[in-house]
């Protein structure tokens, strides 16, 4: 799957509404999960970074909250695609950031983006092998396991953690491609009266294209840092085996 997908909160369906349908129906509450194994354009990305919070309740006999949108331009509030969230979590794969996944979390108003404690098993595995990404070495996945079982070796035959987490992934198609990995983005939003169809063209609009996928890795660490004052590719690109990763925090 390369663009997003998007499903909605909620059971299937049923003889009784659930909850979560009269949450909707009463108070606008509603979420979606969205997924992609395509990179986001880090300057795109960041150009839609608002809305949080920015919820309209005058469906419900309630009042309309500015949000982070209180103070901004007209052009802004036009940009934002996360209106009327109220909480979100998830990971992301930054273009520019080749090692490392970042962790999105926002509640109210509050956003933040901090690189994951781990970097990608994949990048691991491709600097163990000397290339830039799994689809420069076409390997099986057979001999990235085998790759994996030398880098993370246990005592007594045991598997460790780490290839049991590679073969899992490898079982889902969302969470592991035999070009990039690991690398995918899932974020989970919730909040009130979402304009869904908004925010998933917005975010599908924000990962790479089919020419910028095409640039490859060496294109993509060109990028523009939107996030890190230009320090991204010096911290999250390169990853070395046996030492710990740099903590990053993408300013609110």
């Amino acid at each position: 799957m390369g663009e997003g997908g998007v499903r909605e909160g909620g059971s299937g369906p049923a003889l009784a509404k659930t909850n979560d349908a009269v949450q909707e129906e009463t108070h606008g509450v509603s979420s979606i999960i969205f997924r992609a194994t395509r990179p986001f354009h880090p300057s795109r990305l960041r150009k839609i970074l608002s809305g949080f919070a920015a919820v309209d309740l005058s469906k419900w006999g309630g009042k309309e909250w500015k949000g982070d949108l209180a103070n901004e331009s007209a052009d802004a509030v036009d940009a934002a695609a996360f209106r009327g969230v109220i909480r979100s979590k998830g990971q992301i794969w930054l273009a520019n950031a080749h090692a490392v996944a970042f962790e999105w979390h926002s509640a109210g108003r509050t956003f933040s983006m901090n690189a994951a404690e781990s970097p990608f098993l994949a990048r691991i595995i491709e600097t163990a092998i000397g290339v830039e990404c799994l689809k420069d070495s076409k390997l099986s996945n057979g001999k990235i396991m085998r790759t994996a079982s030398s880098l993370w070796q246990l005592n007594g035959g045991y598997e460790s953690t780490e290839c049991q987490r590679i073969k899992n992934l490898m079982n889902n198609d969302e969470l592991w491609t035999k070009e990039y990995g690991d690398r995918y983005q899932e974020l989970v939003l919730i909040g009130v009266a979402l304009e869904k169809d908004a925010m998933m063209n917005s975010l599908n609009a924000a990962l790479l294209n089919d020419e910028e996928m095409a640039l490859g890795p060496a294109g993509w660490k060109k990028m523009e840092d939107a996030f890190f004052g230009g320090q991204i590719a010096e911290w999250f690109w390169d990853v070395n085996i046996g030492q710990a990763e740099p903590e990053g925090v993408a300013p609110s």
